[in-house]
């Protein structure tokens, strides 16, 4: 004996919603929610700790709102972890415009590849600043942004000390040119007795 039409209808769309109860249900996203809801609370403590005091209207005054959004941005591009060591290295990154790290991510991949972008943002976050287009821009970046990334990387913790007696011992061929002394040759000559000319 044959069911109407209407019945069979109502059977399969009975049976089709009791197998969405046998579906595996998609991966919730609880872990990356709270993982990076710690990460950022973890974010906006170093920077609040290093620009607590800034002033409204002042490059670091940044609202709450606007770290959260900053920081998960840049996790979006580089990822969480890279995105929260980037903060511990350089606080002042959650205060850049966060519209440009993507595009300027990605005209820096496009010049050094990907992992060879995001390990030389790691090195130096100041690179966060770098608007993606234009003059002075990553769409025009040099290999000398890379080669100094590994330089500020190894000078952070003794920056203080060691950057700007690195750019003085830099300085010195051009000091000897403008006033004539041969600082090196004198150097040279004090430590070698002489021995050499």
């Amino acid at each position: 004996d044959d069911l109407p039409a209407e019945m069979w209808t109502t059977i399969f769309l009975a049976l089709a919603s009791c197998s969405q109860g046998f579906v595996m249900p998609s991966q919730p996203r609880v872990g990356r929610v709270l993982r990076s809801a710690a990460a950022v609370d973890e974010a906006m403590d170093i920077f609040k700790t290093k620009h607590g005091a800034a002033k409204p209207g002042t490059l670091f005054y940044v609202e709450d709102d606007n770290l959260n959004t900053t920081f998960f941005t840049l996790a979006e591009v580089y990822g969480e972890d890279t995105a929260l060591e980037m903060t511990r290295r350089n606080p002042s990154c959650l205060a850049y415009k966060a519209s440009n790290f993507a595009p300027t991510f990605k005209a820096f991949a496009a010049k050094f590849g990907d992992e060879d972008a995001r390990a030389m943002v790691l090195r130096n976050p100041n690179l966060l600043a770098v608007p993606p287009t234009g003059h002075n821009s990553a769409e025009n970046v040099k290999d000398d942004a890379m080669y100094f990334s590994y330089l500020i990387d190894a000078t952070r913790d003794n920056g203080a000390i060691l950057l700007p007696s690195f750019l003085f011992i830099l300085t010195i061929p051009f000091i000897e040119i403008f006033s004539g002394i041969p600082f090196r040759a004198n150097l040279l000559s004090s430590i070698t007795g002489g021995a050499f000319p």
